[in-house]
């Protein structure tokens, strides 16, 4: 209804009523302080949660500043700008990680610098150890057959080096025009030293294989001229022999190298070279070293 009523007894000394208190309250009223109570709640809870935001975001700016910038140095990093550095004023864990961060970058960019100059000196290295090979390549003989004037010689090579430059090869030349010269040799070692020993030891023995029908005498020369001159101390095997065009008659002088394959009728035979000579000695390793010729 419209009023509140709320009735209490007043008793005496014996309990008996002698007196009631009815007390009364318009609704309204009451309504109204209701909802003037809710109001003032209201506004306070309001401005309660309005200061704590307020409060949480300004504690999130201030906390969290330092890990976004790292997180944009991050980025700027990634994108290579390795000069860019971070300032961070606190004085807790944060700082610490800012200075690694920072010392992070400066490493990097040293790296970087480093990767960089290391990879042009390897591709510059590669691309001449690449012409190197060419020019290796272009030493050894590749036509077939190699004499018109000796169609009954029939001779197939081919070398493929277990590096950029080797030290195995092979050669076929005229040591007069009844004559051939060929030789399989290996140099000790592998890579440029190898490579460059190999052209130097071609280069000997076609000078002094040149009208010379002597296998052994041609590698005693070679041997000579190489101990001669040898600080590296490198040697190098080789198998020479000379074939008489017209009769088919060999000389040949092993010098430490693996004998050949001799295939005739049908039947394979390892080409030994008789005698105490033996395979003979590497070519560069003794001045005095031995060589003997012999034939089939």
């Amino acid at each position: 209804g419209e009023w509140f009523s709320y009735l209490s007894p007043i008793l005496d000394p014996r309990g008996r009523v002698i007196y009631v208190l009815e007390l009364y309250r318009a609704t309204e009223d009451m309504d109204r302080a209701d909802r003037e109570i809710t109001r003032r709640v209201g506004k306070i809870g309001l401005g309660i949660t309005l200061a704590s935001s307020v409060l949480i975001v300004l504690f999130s700016l201030f906390f969290t500043r330092p890990l976004r910038e790292l997180t944009a140095a991050t980025r700027m990093v990634s994108r290579g700008r390795f000069d860019h550095q971070i300032r961070v004023h606190s004085r807790d864990e944060l700082r610490d990680l800012g200075h690694a961060f920072n010392q992070m970058v400066i490493d990097l960019k040293k790296y970087t610098a480093d990767l960089a100059r290391s990879t042009a000196e390897r591709q510059k290295a590669q691309s001449e150890l690449m012409f190197a090979r060419e020019v290796q390549d272009g030493l050894v003989p590749k036509v077939f057959p190699p004499f018109e004037r000796a169609m009954n010689i029939e001779i197939c090579a081919k070398i493929q080096p277990a590096r950029e430059i080797g030290g195995d090869f092979y050669d076929f030349f005229l040591v007069d025009p009844d004559h051939m010269g060929a030789v399989i040799a290996d140099v000790s070692g592998k890579g440029v030293a190898a490579g460059l020993f190999m052209m130097v030891a071609r280069t000997l023995l076609r000078d002094n294989a040149l009208h010379n029908l002597s296998a052994a005498d041609a590698l005693a020369r070679v041997n000579t001229a190489i101990f001669a001159d040898n600080p590296s101390s490198m040697f190098v095997t080789m198998f020479y022999l000379i074939c008489n065009l017209r009769t088919g008659k060999v000389t040949f002088c092993n010098a430490g190298h693996l004998p050949p394959l001799w295939i005739r009728s049908g039947r394979v035979d390892v080409l030994e070279t008789p005698g105490e000579a033996g395979h003979g000695m590497a070519v560069g390793v003794w001045e005095d070293s031995r060589y003997v010729d012999a034939e089939l």
